[in-house]
């Protein structure tokens, strides 16, 4: 699996420190082959002057190889290689369209939640009714 990253670095007047810049590398051409696939992701990425540590998500690092780097500007890339475990918040990644979708999925959830409990509260209203009701029952014949 080859990944073609194209970054783009700004000149900055001051010195930048040292980021770690997490990045997603979407499918841009895949070929298919009898039992196998050839990937090509790409990214673009805007990196302020300085020393940093580029951060490629894949979704399946598992089976990834150690993605190829390119840039159209004077950077220069140190030896790329697989790190596993980096935490990444969900929805860090997200693009605008997918980040408005999981706000209305949480949003459906929400509801749904809201929901469920006024049945839980009515189901416990009910129960209780229906023990005052057979108390009041017992209390009546005596």
């Amino acid at each position: 699996m080859r990944f073609s990253v194209s970054v783009l670095a700004l000149l900055v007047a001051s010195a930048a420190h040292a980021d770690d810049i997490i990045t997603r590398a979407d499918i841009a051409e895949a070929t298919v082959y009898m039992g196998i696939a050839e990937v090509n992701r790409a990214a673009s990425v805007t990196v302020p002057a300085g020393t940093h540590r580029l951060i490629v998500a894949l979704p399946d690092a598992f089976n990834a190889e150690v993605p190829y780097f390119s840039s159209d500007a004077d950077v220069i890339f140190g030896p790329p290689s697989l790190v596993r475990g980096i935490p990444i918040s969900e929805g860090a990644l997200d693009t605008t369209e997918q980040a408005a979708a999981r706000a209305a999925v949480e949003a459906v959830e929400d509801a749904v939640q809201a929901a469920q409990d006024r049945i839980a509260l009515a189901d416990a209203t009910i129960r209780a009714t229906t023990l005052q009701l057979a108390y009041l029952e017992a209390l009546a014949r005596g």
